[in-house]
């Protein structure tokens, strides 16, 4: 298909140059820029960063001449700048849906200014084409929906792998080619040297063994041990742009993720018609139409897949297969599965094809119906406290923070939350490692209610002669109130006793979900226990919690007695004691006494 004779006949505008505005100075930014200024038909007329000089820097790489960039301090001076023909560098954003622009090409890399830029563009009649995954994955189907009634174009940006890779997807569709698999490769391969043994990937080397012995697999048609024994190597096989990057191609495509993390298998780029396809046929897929990814796996002088994108898609029939097979396509061995791939995205150098497609076609180079499917969300891997603050790191890394693809969600309190909506936050309630749907299913005994434990004493109380017991737990929050509530329900429904029992009432009690004492409280306790004087010794008191043992010693049969602190646990006295008389009785009482006074004494 030559794309400049359709871009020619059917372009919906004149030949004119249509002036484009730049969201972000970086790379991506950078490559587009110096691309464009080769281009006919499109200009990049506003460059916008945070940086204004960063933003003027690009502009003198790519060609321009400083004598037409024009830094603008103001709105208008802006506008100005452009009705003479010059590139202005400006450093708000919301300034572009104010300027004379067809389309803005946003690639910030911040999803919450991502949006509200798009939004502003969308609103202002200008088409927008997003690089900043981190957005499209949470917002991508709304600003879509949006742009269709305002008449403009939101769309995915060629050279980044989601576009490209949904371009590859419609155009397998189109030719009538069924889609058994979709994906990309990682950003970084995963290269193997015969000689040592040595596996080098993220710029680190390991020796693996393993994945030496695994190389070239002995059976073709069993992939598990496979693909285990290959992910040995202590590397990451997944980032969370790699999630967020399949999430997106989902949700223009209808393509599902088999897993919520994805497979993610460290495979050669010939293997890959085996690995994906179904189970039931040899490979790993639970079923048909799905997304994915792979590391690739090479020797040093291999070609690499430089972060390219695929489909695995199913002959018309075997014997076509096979002739593919025969042109050195890769396909699984009987020839029903083959691979068509791209190994190359040319970052912001493609990115004025999405450009040229909105401005001069009114097209997105994204899917036609752009749903909502999945969510890319935050699981926590530990306790995440009060007062935590959620900061983004390399590789979108967020500390106690994992990533997950579900069927996407409402946006709700008890919903999980978007992935890239954690990014700078600050927790302001406990979060707890289990997941929310399992939490779903399994209360914890303070989450069930007063009322919830007493019915249920009192429905087996209906059916036995003694009475039975069970204790009717409460959080470390509850009031006199309530505890009197749950002694008057069992009364009202007949319990023949009642246990009531208040979190973190007892020191060491024996399941907890979370400290009971406060920070401030612990703070209190050491502080008086370093301030003691030297030859001081805290008092105690009565009310303390007692452990008894009994145990043989040279002395015969000896009791030991320990006394803690029922607020922090310290032992605060000992007593050792036995039967009968004579000096082991005198010396370890004389020994408890100095051990007691030891205990409390500055």
């Amino acid at each position: 298909m030559n794309i400049e004779s359709i871009f020619h006949q059917f372009s919906t505008i004149d030949s004119t140059e249509s002036g484009v505005g730049l969201v972000g100075a970086g790379e991506f930014g950078a490559t587009f820029v110096s691309q464009i200024h080769r281009m006919k038909g499109v200009k990049v007329v506003a460059i916008c960063d945070q940086q204004p000089e960063k933003a003027f820097q690009v502009a003198v790489q790519s060609g321009i001449d400083k004598s037409r960039i024009f830094v603008a301090q103001d709105l208008e001076s802006a506008k100005n700048a452009i009705s003479q023909n010059q590139c202005v560098v400006l450093s708000r954003a919301d300034w572009l849906a104010q300027l004379p622009l067809q389309a803005v090409l946003e690639a910030t890399g911040d999803p919450e200014s991502a949006a509200a830029t798009a939004l502003a563009c969308i609103k202002s009649g200008k088409h927008v084409v997003m690089a900043t995954k981190e957005a499209e994955i949470v917002v991508g189907a709304e600003l879509a929906r949006l742009a269709k009634q305002h008449k403009v174009v939101v769309s995915p940006v060629d050279g980044d792998q989601p576009s490209l890779l949904i371009g590859l997807i419609e155009w397998a569709r189109l030719l009538g080619l069924p889609v058994i698999a979709a994906g990309k490769s990682s950003e970084s391969d995963f290269v193997w040297t015969p000689a040592t043994n040595e596996v080098k990937a993220w710029g680190q080397t390991v020796v693996s063994k393993e994945v030496g012995q695994n190389f070239i697999p002995n059976d073709p048609h069993s992939w598990g041990d496979v693909l285990a024994n290959r992910a040995s190597v202590p590397f990451d096989l997944t980032t969370v742009p790699d999630l967020c990057e399949m999430g997106i191609v989902a949700n223009h495509t209808g393509l599902l993720p088999d897993c919520a993390s994805l497979h993610a298998p460290m495979a050669r780029t010939v293997e890959l018609p085996s690995i994906f396809r179904p189970k039931e046929e040899g490979g790993i897929l639970s079923g048909k139409g799905r997304v994915d990814m792979f590391n690739c796996l090479r020797r040093p002088d291999e070609l690499s897949f430089a972060g390219g994108v695929f489909v695995v898609i199913e002959a018309p029939d075997l014997e076509t297969g096979k002739l593919f097979a025969a042109k050195g396509i890769p396909t699984c061995p009987n020839g029903k599965y083959v691979l068509i791939h791209n190994p190359v995205h040319l970052l912001g150098a493609e990115a004025a094809m999405s450009i040229l497609s909105a401005v001069k076609m009114g097209t997105s180079c994204g899917g036609r119906d752009v749903r909502p499917v999945v969510d890319l969300i935050a699981v926590a891997q530990r306790q995440i406290q009060v007062g935590e603050l959620f900061e983004i790191g390399t590789r979108h890394v967020i500390s106690g923070l994992g990533h997950q693809l579900i069927g996407a969600k409402p946006m709700s309190h008890d919903n999980p939350l978007p992935y890239y909506l954690c990014a700078g936050a600050k927790v302001i309630r406990p979060i707890s490692k289990v997941p929310r749907d399992i939490q779903h299913l399994f209360k914890t005994a303070n989450e069930i209610s007063t009322t919830s434990h007493v019915k249920m004493q009192a429905s087996f109380q209906k059916h036995v002669n003694n009475s039975i017991s069970k204790t009717i737990n409460l959080p470390n929050s509850a009031t006199i109130e309530d505890v009197s509530k749950a002694y008057l329900l069992a009364y009202e429904l007949k319990c023949k006793g009642v246990t009531v029992y208040r979190d973190g009432s007892r020191y060491g009690q024996v399941l907890s979900t979370a400290s009971t004492t406060s920070n401030d409280k612990v703070e209190e306790i050491v502080d008086s226990i370093f301030k003691l004087g030297r030859g001081v010794v805290l008092d105690c008191s009565d009310d303390l919690i007692g452990r008894k043992k009994k145990i043989q010693s040279g002395c015969g049969t000896m009791h030991i007695q320990a006394w803690f602190d029922p607020d922090t646990g310290d032992m605060m006295e000992l007593f050792l004691s036995k039967g009968s008389q004579g000096g082991c009785l005198s010396n370890t009482m004389g020994l408890s006494r100095v051990i007691s006074l030891a205990l409390r004494g500055g």
